[in-house]
């Protein structure tokens, strides 16, 4: 039985970011305008100050990512990756490959001492996952962090509910739509 494949693309990845960043710097925008209309020392400021913050930190985040992203592109003949939506022994294959790498068994005491490690169950989906990379790309583990996280984050998506959207709208976004 053929799985399913999508194809994600770094570019795109690169667009949502700078859409994100745009989203962000409307917001600090907003906080700028509603801080003039406040006294200072109120909870109101402090709140403002706050978010500020909070604005200003995913504005500096998404700038990087765009940076790093961007530089990756340029590097890149294809910036295309294509998932495969893996099989129920292929997942209980890389949940055994985390167990023989996370546990340590004692038959003599029974007893088993560890914790799943995370970062082993992401790699082994991952590697499993990836069936199409740009050719610069020796492997999957090697790409840039951001860029793997990014990839992760894809692939878990991809194979938790397929290429079904699952709707998973914002806040801003229902409010929106109430209008």
């Amino acid at each position: 039985m053929r799985r399913s494949e999508i194809t994600v693309d770094l570019e795109d990845a690169v667009e949502s970011f700078e859409s994100e960043l745009s989203d962000v710097n409307d917001e600090r925008e907003d906080v700028l305008d509603r801080a003039e209309e406040v006294e200072d020392g109120t909870e109101e400021k402090r709140n403002l100050e706050d978010e500020w913050q909070s604005l200003e930190e995913q504005r500096v985040r998404l700038e990087r990512k765009i940076e790093r992203f961007t530089l990756e592109i340029e590097s890149l003949s294809s910036t295309e990756f294509t998932i495969r939506e893996l099989s129920f022994g292929q997942v209980q294959a890389v949940k055994d490959v985390v167990s023989e790498r996370s546990f340590d068994v004692d038959v003599q005491r029974q007893s088993i001492e560890g914790t799943p490690l995370q970062g082993v169950y992401q790699a082994e989906f991952l590697k499993r996952s990836v069936v199409d990379k740009p050719d610069e790309v020796e492997s999957v583990m090697d790409l840039a962090d951001p860029i793997g996280e990014w990839l992760w984050e894809k692939v878990d998506a991809f194979n938790t509910s397929g290429d079904e959207d699952m709707g998973n709208m914002s806040l801003d976004e229902a409010m929106s739509s109430r209008s």
